[in-house]
């Protein structure tokens, strides 16, 4: 169909409050322009998405169900900000790990400089020094005044290395760095570089205050055929997860948020040990429990914090 010009005008606040009271939203006046001016129409209104009725044709109308309230839309908002906080709590302290595992075991076949000869010349150019680092990281200035050539140690250039860097460093070494790597994380060789690039994604989703409670992943993590804990399911009859070999089907939905929350929770065992992340992410759910939230929406099955991987 042919595009149209985009019409919409601008909005006050006091406009903006009152279109939604006129949509079906539920609550105080003032405290719905409280939280528009906080977090903004077009943020919240993602919030609100699943709430609109239903139109012909499949379609959303702008009329909201019967019993939406502010406090409700408001919780959603606050339910995700916090869930995604602790996500890039685990992230941040994934990506620490693999750097440091991939410097360490790196470090040990081929010494402080042999790095070079697994990346390419572009991804060379970027961890070499320069000005440019030498002025934002002060470890590359001193090094760069007391030593001789413009490459640093491998265990400080993986600090300059982002993702892509890393992960070409990786998949260029030898299966024997990469199968330590790999144990170090806990994350098998043919799963790493999707899960990354999963993380990754929803990495830069919490750091852009995007969306994340409901949201449907572009990049779905591949999930280890061979490993049944992925496939297991739970019985009502046993009350329990079992290993059902006759189903083939994955445990968590591959492309939600529930499966980041997995694979997070998989890698921390191994690089957090002592972390209390699991329980934080407990308590969030345990607290927002019975406040309308749809869970099921982030791909989570019921009993998931009882699920073998979880525990």
């Amino acid at each position: 169909m042919p595009l149209i010009p985009y019409s919409k005008p601008a909005l006050t606040i006091d406009q903006q409050a009152d279109l939604l009271i006129r949509r079906g939203l539920a609550g105080d006046r003032n405290e719905i322009k409280k939280r528009l001016a906080s977090v903004g129409y077009y943020r919240l209104s993602a919030y609100w998405y699943p709430y609109r009725e239903w139109a012909e044709a499949g379609q959303r109308a702008d009329q909201l169900q019967p019993g939406t309230s502010i406090s409700l839309i408001w919780d959603h908002y606050v339910f995700d900000r916090r869930l995604r906080l602790l996500l890039f709590d685990a992230i941040e302290r994934i990506e620490i790990a693999l750097r440091s595992s991939l410097s360490y075991r790196h470090a040990e076949v081929f010494g402080p400089f042999g790095y070079p000869n697994n990346l390419t010349p572009d991804s060379l150019d970027k961890v070499k020094i320069n000005e440019s680092f030498k002025k934002q990281y002060t470890f590359v200035d001193h090094f760069s005044k007391k030593y001789q050539g413009d490459l640093l140690p491998v265990w400080m250039a993986v600090g300059l290395m982002d993702i892509g860097v890393l992960l070409e460093l990786l998949r260029a070494s030898p299966k024997r760095v990469q199968d330590a790597v790999c144990r170090d994380l806990a994350i098998p060789f043919a799963v790493l570089n999707s899960w990354w690039q999963h993380l990754r994604v929803v990495r830069n989703a919490c750091a852009h205050h995007a969306r994340v409670w409901n949201n449907v992943w572009g990049v779905a993590p591949r999930l280890p055929h061979m490993e049944r804990a992925w496939r297991m399911q739970y019985s009502e009859k046993a009350n329990k997860w079992i290993n059902d070999r006759n189903h083939e089907s994955f445990s968590f939905v591959q492309n939600r948020t529930g499966i980041s929350l997995m694979i997070c929770r998989t890698i921390m065992k191994n690089v957090a040990k002592t972390s209390k992340w699991k329980n934080r992410v407990e308590a969030l759910f345990q607290e927002f429990e019975g406040k309308g939230i749809n869970f099921s929406s982030m791909g989570l099955p019921n009993h998931w914090q009882e699920h073998p991987l979880w525990r």
